[in-house]
């Protein structure tokens, strides 16, 4: 899966990708559409299609939309908006990273330490700075 933090000032993405049961690659995680940035975690296919404007179909894919005023929202299966106001992370990770915010670390510094701990995080730390 994929670990996504958001600190309320920095959104940061590990950039593991699976295919299939071993194979593994960088994907950017952080994308940014019509000014809004968006930290993706989940099936490839069902990003695509919400993008597409169709509806999440499942829950294991999820994403944080950040405004550029950094107003977050957690959007789920079927396309349902949580606001979120403080910290958060999602993915496979996301317990790790939201300890590590907890204590004090920073988005990138979250997603760092869930990848030591996340088998399915992995990669560089790619992030973006919003306010």
């Amino acid at each position: 899966m994929t670990t996504i933090a958001w600190d309320g000032k920095t959104l940061a993405s590990d950039s593991q990708m699976s295919g299939g049961f071993i194979e593994q690659f960088t994907y950017k995680k952080i994308k940014t559409v019509d000014g809004m940035y968006y930290g993706m975690c989940g099936r490839a296919g069902d990003i695509n299609n919400f993008f597409e404007g169709k509806e999440i179909p499942d829950d294991d894919t999820e994403l944080l939309e950040i405004s550029p005023k950094g107003q977050c929202v957690c959007i789920g299966k079927g396309n349902s908006r949580i606001p979120i106001t403080g910290k958060t992370s999602i993915g496979s990770g996301s317990h790790f990273a939201m300890g590590a915010m907890l204590h004090g670390a920073s988005a990138v510094e979250a997603v760092r330490i869930a990848i030591k701990l996340d088998p399915n995080s992995g990669g560089k730390v790619q992030s973006v700075k919003i306010k």
